[in-house]
C-alpha cells in the first residue's frame, strides 16, 4: 500500500488521501528478470539444437569402423538424403535421448558414452556393393523409427517400437548396452559360465564384487570407485556379482583377508594358474579406482597372489544362518569401533584445547 497524507480542502478541512504505489520501483527488477528468461530460453534452445552428426554413407571405411564398434558406442538413426535434405524433424525419442545422454561421461575418456548420427541406411557404397541395412541386417521399415545401437564389442542391437516411447526410456536401453556392469552371479553354474571358464584367453582374469548389502559405508564411495574402476579394464577382465547377504562363495571366503560383514563389499580376483588350476588374489586397501587398478595389474602379473584352487571347488551356495548373525555381529563391532575411535579423537582435541588455553606464554 501506498503512504498516507493530509491535506486541507478549500474549507479549511484535513482530508486525508492515499499517495499511489510507485510502480517505477518494480519496473527495473521486472525488466531484468524478464531479460533473463529471455537469455536463459536462448541459450538453452542453442545448447538443445546442436546438430546431431551426419554419417557419409558413401564413406566405405567410416560405415565400417561405425558399425564395427572401432570408433566406439554409437546410436543410429535411419534417415534416408532426401528426408535429410528437406531437413525432417528427428525422432523424439532418439533427440531426447541425444541429449540425456551427452551428460553422461565415460570415466576413462571424459567423453559421453555413446554418440548418436544419422544415416542413410539404404544408400549403397560402391565399396561394399550393398546397403547398410543389408550388410548389418537392419530393418528400415520399424516404426516408428530405424534406431540401432552398437554397443562396446561392436555388437549391433535394434531398438524394439516400445522403447521409442521417450527418451528417457530409450536412454536406459542405451546405458544397458553401452555402460560396463558386473554380470550378477547365483549360482555355481553361472560362476562358472561368467567368471571361471576361459580365463587366460580375451580375458586374463575375473574380478568378483561380493555385495555386503545397502553399501552405506563412507556414503557408498566404494561402489562408486568400483564403477570408474570397472570402465578402465573392461577389456582386460570380466566383472561379476554375488549377493553376499544370501550367497557364499564356497572355496574362496576361507581365503579372504576379510571375512563377511553385512554392509561392507568384498573383492576377489581369479586368474589362471600354470598348474591349471586358479589364482585367488583379495583386496584389503582404500576403495579408489587408482588402488583398485594397481590391485587389479599386480593380480595378472602374477604378482603376490595366493595359492591355486581348483575351479570345481569353488561353489556359490546359500549362507547359513549362522554365518549370517556373525556377520551383523561384526558389523556391529565394527560400527562400536569407529564410534569409539571418533570418541578418543575428541576427547584428546579437547584435552589439547584445555592446555592450549592454561598454557603461559614465553617471556612472561
Amino acid at each position: 500500500m501506498g503512504k498516507l497524507s493530509t491535506k486541507k480542502n478549500a474549507m479549511g478541512k484535513k482530508t486525508t488521501r492515499e499517495k499511489p504505489f510507485p510502480i517505477d520501483k518494480l519496473l527495473y527488477p521486472s525488466l531484468l528478470i524478464a531479460i533473463s528468461a529471455i537469455l536463459y530460453t536462448l541459450f538453452k534452445t542453442i545448447l538443445t539444437n546442436t546438430p546431431i552428426e551426419r554419417l557419409d554413407a558413401t564413406d566405405g571405411l567410416l560405415i565400417s569402423d561405425t558399425f564395427t564398434g572401432t570408433n566406439g558406442p554409437y546410436v543410429i538413426l535411419c534417415l534416408d538424403e532426401e528426408q535429410y535434405q528437406k531437413g525432417a524433424r528427428l525422432n523424439s525419442a532418439f533427440s531426447d535421448s541425444e541429449s540425456i545422454i551427452s551428460t553422461l561421461l565415460d570415466p576413462t575418456t571424459s567423453l559421453p558414452i555413446a554418440k548418436f548420427a544419422t544415416v542413410d541406411c539404404s544408400a549403397v557404397s560402391t565399396k561394399a556393393g550393398s546397403s547398410i541395412s543389408t550388410r548389418y541386417g537392419i530393418d528400415e521399415t520399424v516404426k516408428p523409427a530405424s534406431v540401432s545401437i552398437i554397443g562396446r564389442s561392436g555388437t549391433l542391437t535394434q531398438v524394439k517400437p516400445g522403447h521409442l516411447k521417450s527418451g528417457y526410456t530409450l536412454s536406459k536401453v542405451v546405458r544397458g548396452l553401452v555402460e560396463v556392469r558386473a554380470r550378477k552371479v547365483d549360482s555355481t553354474k553361472g560362476m562358472r559360465e561368467k567368471c571361471t571358464e576361459g580365463l587366460g584367453g580375451d580375458k586374463g582374469g575375473c574380478v568378483v564384487l561380493m555385495k555386503g548389502g545397502t553399501s552405506t559405508v563412507d556414503g557408498g564411495v566404494g561402489r562408486k570407485e568400483f564403477k570408474d574402476f570397472m570402465a578402465g579394464y573392461a577389456d582386460e577382465v570380466e566383472f561379476v556379482t554375488v549377493d553376499c547377504t544370501k550367497l557364499e562363495v564356497q572355496g574362496v571366503e576361507g581365503r579372504m583377508k576379510e571375512e563377511y560383514t553385512e554392509g561392507y563389499d568384498r573383492l576377489v580376483m581369479f586368474t589362471s594358474g600354470d598348474d591349471g588350476g586358479l589364482r585367488v588374489k583379495s583386496f584389503k586397501d582404500v576403495w579408489h579406482k587408482d588402488s583398485l587398478g594397481k590391485w587389479l595389474l599386480e593380480g595378472l602379473s602374477g604378482e603376490d597372489v595366493g595359492g591355486a584352487v581348483k575351479a570345481e571347488s569353488i561353489k556359490v551356495k546359500t549362507r547359513s544362518k549362522r554365518s549370517r548373525e556373525m556377520g551383523k555381529k561384526r558389523a556391529q563391532d565394527k560400527a562400536k569401533g569407529s564410534r569409539d575411535k571418533v570418541k578418543k579423537r575428541r576427547d584428546v582435541e579437547e584435552q589439547e584445547e584445555e592446555e592450549q588455553a592454561f598454557r603461559v606464554p614465553r617471556g612472561w
